[in-house]
């Protein structure tokens, strides 16, 4: 079993951010992330959302230039391009967080971590202890019982 002092579960903003102060303090850090460092934000969530949401106001904007006094003939809207423009602004910001963790000292392992104790978690069937465990797995909608909230 190796052993941290600090043992985050989940690469989301707390977790990614909790691992970096606590790295920045002089701890050995471990962070445990089931799939993509930054969280549902980042890989889901706003950040995927806002970038395709400003490609559309863009193409909005030049389809009604006119009407501002500016002529912008043939606006096209292509959802392959801007599909890729938002993922490659998710993995630019992705990397950084990488980035970040290497820089600090974090040592980052993807999986699913499973707590077996209040100090040891269990990854792909290695367990690891630490002095302090730290859960920022993050939450998750509820769905509210009203007819025809779907």
């Amino acid at each position: 079993m190796k052993d941290y002092e600090v043992i985050v579960l989940g690469g989301g903003p707390g977790g990614y951010l909790a691992a970096e102060r606590a790295a920045g303090r002089g701890k050995k850090v471990l962070l445990i992330e089931e799939e993509h460092l930054g969280g549902v934000c980042l890989n889901h969530g706003c950040i995927p959302t806002k970038t395709l949401l400003n490609a559309a106001k863009l193409y909005h904007q030049m389809s009604n230039s006119e009407r501002y006094g500016v002529s912008c003939a043939g606006a096209k809207f292509d959802l392959i391009a801007s599909l890729k423009w938002k993922q490659k602004v998710v993995e630019k910001l992705r990397s950084g967080i990488v980035y970040q963790m290497k820089r600090h000292g974090v040592e980052v392992i993807h999986g699913r971590g499973e707590l077996m104790s209040a100090r040891e978690v269990r990854v792909d069937g290695k367990t690891f202890g630490g002095q302090a465990l730290i859960i920022a797995t993050g939450s998750s909608a509820v769905r509210l019982p009203i007819p025809g909230v779907d």
